[in-house]
């Protein structure tokens, strides 16, 4: 992406720009989280929701890449990349999907796989600990602070057990208490995406292995 005032273009995976009059400006934008869900999932959080029409009157078919018709089928069926990194690694394939944290100068990679086996993963990133959950339904993935506290799926959808038995609610913004006392757990940055792309900006990243 590139900004209209300066036309310096921005890499998206660091929020640095990268080539321009703003290159080794020192600028950083904030990161977001980023997560990947199913329409179902999503409207039912947020019903109000307006959605781009498929039909855009442009060559480009938007569709879901399992569609054989999409832009990206090909590119998401297949190993092959279209670009070739400048850094990689085989500690897992290329286009392996993971949920990233990086938290200062320490990062780790939790591969989807691994973490629609668990779903719940107590965990330490540099200084902050850290709970990452995964809901294999909606293959919606978050992280937020635990602050010590070890934590387990609850009864519901998007619900945490902590250890001393307290009902935890995940949100978009933290993971609320519902015992009365208001608690939040923050959440915690995480990006989902290809491990090649991840390991070319982050190569210091640890890799998750469930245990």
């Amino acid at each position: 992406m590139f900004d209209r005032e300066t036309d310096s273009l921005w890499q998206s995976a660091t929020g640095e720009p990268v080539v321009g009059e703003l290159a080794n400006s020192g600028l950083q934008l904030d990161l977001l989280p980023l997560n990947f869900t199913t329409w179902a999932d999503w409207l039912e959080r947020q019903p109000e929701t307006s959605v781009l029409a498929l039909d855009q009157g442009k060559r480009a078919e938007y569709l879901h890449p399992d569609d054989p018709n999409a832009q990206y089928s090909d590119y998401f069926s297949s190993t092959e990349l279209w670009f070739p990194p400048y850094l990689t690694s085989d500690e897992l394939e290329d286009k392996s999907s993971v949920y990233g944290v990086e938290i200062g100068n320490a990062a780790t990679a939790y591969p989807i796989d691994a973490l629609a086996g668990v779903e719940v993963v107590n965990d330490r990133v540099g200084i902050l600990d850290v709970v990452v959950t995964f809901d294999p339904e909606s293959t919606l993935a978050r992280s937020y602070e635990r602050e010590g506290r070890t934590f387990n799926r609850g009864p519901g959808s998007g619900e945490l057990l902590d250890d001393s038995g307290v009902l935890w609610v995940e949100g978009e913004d933290g993971l609320e208490a519902r015992d009365g006392s208001g608690a939040v757990l923050e959440r915690v940055v995480g990006i989902e995406s290809f491990w090649f792309g991840w390991f070319a900006f982050r190569p210091h990243s640890q890799i998750y292995r469930a245990k």
